[in-house]
Formats: structure tokens, sequence, C-alpha cells
């Protein structure tokens, strides 16, 4: 008997120099625009059944630099952004926290600051995604990491910006376009139901 509710396939998405130019601490939503082949990319993975999922570290939260308050007009810019392409944001995960910080409530360790996997299992838990079918896209070691914790596959962005990374992403691009043509032809792209 077939499940109900099977698990789907996910492109867990970086926003900050994977989406869109990476502004440093940036929460103002009139600033956020996507890079260059990024609708392209995104619209080759939801055609290709991939649900379309941000995971992002926000330390500025923690830092002071901005409220956690902002984190809420964020996501609706980015889901206004999403639907003007013709595609649908399945969900938007953030990390407000970063270990020390000034912001008590919000400068503790935790389980979901990329490189730990806690947003993506929570994202995969919510949304009923098959981690081991999906794919995190992000252009630090850190979101290679958090991919690998939570038994994903993984696509780095090496874009001029990063300075490369210690751990082993199964593909490497220099756009996001080029990742997302990598990650349907991988045969891991072609999940069946």
């Amino acid at each position: 008997m077939r499940d109900a509710n099977p698990l789907t396939k996910a492109a867990f998405l970086d926003k900050d120099g994977t989406l869109m130019e990476d502004i440093p601490y940036n929460s103002d939503p009139t600033l956020f625009a996507f890079s260059p082949g990024v609708v392209e990319g995104l619209l080759l993975l939801a055609n290709s059944g991939f649900r379309l999922v941000i995971i992002s570290n926000q330390s500025g939260v923690a830092r002071g630099l901005f409220d956690f308050s902002a984190l809420e007009p964020m996501g609706a810019r980015l889901r206004e952004m999403f639907t003007t392409e013709g595609l649908e944001l399945a969900g938007v995960y953030w990390c407000p926290h970063f270990p020390g910080a000034v912001h008590p409530q919000f400068g503790v360790a935790c389980g979901c600051r990329k490189p730990a996997p806690g947003m993506l299992l929570a994202a995969a838990q919510e949304l009923s995604l098959d981690t081991h079918a999906s794919w995190m896209i992000g252009d630090r070691d850190s979101d290679v990491q958090a991919a690998h914790k939570a038994g994903c596959h993984s696509a780095f962005l090496n874009n001029s910006v990063n300075q490369g990374i210690d751990s082993s992403p199964e593909i490497v691009g220099k756009t996001f376009l080029d990742l997302a043509q990598q990650i349907i032809r991988h045969p891991s792209g072609r999940f069946q139901l």
C-alpha cells in the first residue's frame, strides 16, 4: 500500500551569496534581488520536482544588528519574489543565534546554526521531505557540512567571493544555474515516488 503522504525531495537554498549578492547582515527587504541566473536555476529545479526551501543563518539578530522581528518581513519579501517568478517557496528557516553575541536570548550555541543540521531536519520533518533525495545549495563550507550532517547531497557555489572549502561537496559550480543543471543530471536527481 502506498503512503498517503509520500516524502518529496527539496532544494535547500542558502540566501546570501547563493540566491542573491552577499551583503553582510542584510535585513532590508528592499535590497533583496536574485543574482543573475538564479531564477532560471530555480525554475529548472522546481520543474524537476524539487520543493524550494530557504535555510539561512541570520546571526545579525544575536549580534544586535537587527531585531528578530525583521525576519518576518524578510521571509514575506522572499515569498513575493518567488511568486513573481511563478515559483512556490515551500518554507523559510532562519537561525538567529551566534554563541557569545550581545543579545542574551540569541547569543547561545544551538543545533540550527549551519554547519549544524537543525534547520534542514526541521524543514524535512515539517514539510515531509526526504533528506537523502534532497540537495543543500550554498556558498560556504558550513552549507556543505550541514548537508552532510542532515544526510543530504551538497552543491557548492564556488563564486569569486568565497575562499573555498574544507569539506567535499558532491558538485561544484561557478553559477547557481550551473549547479541546478548538474543536480538534475545527477543520478540522485531522478527521484521516484
